[in-house]
């Protein structure tokens, strides 16, 4: 059987560096669009590992989170014994810091070091901190194996932090296109005039004759109303309107992304309903397992609560409008047994 590779494909308007210059290793050009060679599957999918709220904060206790995450990238679980993720999306949170510019200099350089490509989502503690969001932008765009050098960004001038990628096949065969929102502003008519017109665009240009819309994923940090759903937790139901934060002024882009019909998944960071998904109108409503940890005791309610769903989220995109997720579960309390005072993440 022939052997696929998969590849995320970025669709650039204007190409300014040679091949040599760009910042992504393994890249090459095919008609002025930039591929990244991810690897190879016969499974003729996207196999991407999604993670969140990592909250590096250059703290005694980092050591166990980047063993966490390390565990997420190369450790398969029993339903996953060749398991070799091709993407990564870093849902938002990844430092948590008055330093915020070194704390994320260094979750840079930690996850180049997988030699996978990855793209990232702000997070208010991300831009928390003495550097600017401009400043933050300004790390990951100098990242090695991150994508944010090579993405489609809403402000043609790329100062903001919203962008899409492309995805597409060995043959070329468009497969979806990935959005990654930025919650860290209050949601406006240009995200969702641009996220309308880059749909509409996109099924004209990959879609059938009549311009049937084509598929697509969205990632950001906070949820919409439409992650509401009543949950059961240990017997307890959980009313999402006392628990879920909503993007605010978010409504418009809601309506947009159900009537456009375009988007299969959308996929925000943790809240209290971590990993909770549903479906609806579609599309795959999802908190994303994340590897938030509250401060305080490991001993502590709040802590074993949250330890339950500390993990990740592995997801499978493919043509057509499949879509597949799961779970990656670890148990938390398990990477602090060398961390000095593990008993308390207050120093």
């Amino acid at each position: 059987m022939k052997r696929k590779i998969l590849g995320i494909i970025i669709s650039i308007a204007i190409i300014t560096c040679v091949l040599a210059g760009c910042a992504i290793d393994g890249g090459f050009k095919v008609n002025g669009v930039y591929h990244i060679s991810t690897g190879t599957k016969d499974t003729g999918r996207l196999e991407v590992l999604v993670v969140s709220d990592i909250m590096f904060d250059g703290s005694e206790v980092d050591s166990a989170r980047r063993q966490m995450f390390t565990d997420l990238v190369n450790k398969a679980d029993e339903y996953d014994e060749d398991i070799h993720y091709e993407f990564i999306v870093v849902n938002g949170n990844t430092v948590n810091g008055e330093n915020n510019g070194e704390l994320m200099k260094s979750a840079v350089t930690f996850i180049d070091s997988f030699k996978i490509p990855w793209a990232i989502t702000l997070g208010a503690s991300d831009i928390d901190g003495t550097d600017s969001k401009t400043d933050i932008m300004k790390i990951l765009k100098d990242s090695k194996y991150g994508i944010m050098s090579e993405a489609t960004y809403m402000d043609k001038t790329g100062n903001d932090a919203t962008y899409m990628v492309d995805v597409f096949n060995d043959k070329d065969t468009f497969i979806t296109s990935l959005y990654f929102v930025d919650t860290t502003v209050e949601c406006s008519d240009k995200l969702v005039e641009w996220y309308t017109n880059t749909v509409k665009s996109y099924g004209y240009e990959y879609g059938n004759k009549d311009g049937d819309n084509v598929n697509s994923v969205i990632f950001m940090h906070t949820a919409l109303s439409n992650h509401k759903q009543k949950v059961t937790d240990d017997n307890d139901v959980i009313d999402p309107e006392d628990v879920v934060t909503v993007w605010e002024n978010s409504s418009n882009f809601s309506k947009a992304i159900i009537s456009l019909k375009s988007t299969i998944g959308v996929f925000v960071a943790r809240d209290t309903l971590n990993s909770n998904s549903h479906t609806v109108n579609n599309i795959k409503w999802e908190f994303s397992k994340s590897l938030y940890l509250p401060n305080g005791d490991i001993k502590s309610q709040d802590f074993i609560t949250q330890a339950r769903n500390t993990g990740g989220t592995k997801l499978a995109l493919a043509s057509s409008s499949y879509i597949s997720t799961s779970q990656k579960r670890l148990t938390a309390s398990d990477y602090f047994e060398k961390v000095e005072n593990r008993y308390s993440f207050n120093k």
